[in-house]
């Protein structure tokens, strides 16, 4: 059973690697105003491989995902319909590594 489960993520993997080399030749024929403009999408569907990659998809996502003709852009889509910001995060990041170079500042001043 789990041979079958690794056989069908390999194939769901592939297929979406596929889709994303496709993406990317596309992508080298714009213009650069258009490759910059894409770059979102570019980066997300790279994450979205990487989670792929991962092995931490369950076998019923795995075959859900199967089932779609282009389930890298299926996700990306998804995402994009998604209410959910990333910018608080990105803002904490922000926040604290300002706050690492504002302790570091204060130490250099004690010396």
């Amino acid at each position: 059973m789990r041979n079958d489960f690794m056989e069908l993520q390999q194939i769901l993997l592939e297929r979406m690697e596929q889709e994303y080399s496709n993406f990317i030749e596309k992508l080298m024929l714009q213009e650069p105003e258009e490759i910059i403009k894409a770059s979102y999408e570019k980066v997300f569907k790279e994450d979205i491989l990487s989670i792929v990659e991962s092995g931490d998809l369950s076998p019923a996502h795995v075959k859900a995902l199967l089932r779609e003709n282009y389930p890298l852009d299926g996700c990306y889509q998804r995402w994009l319909d998604e209410d959910v910001s990333y910018m608080e995060d990105l803002r904490m990041c922000v926040e604290d590594h300002a706050k690492g170079l504002m302790k570091y500042k204060d130490k250099e001043l004690e010396r």
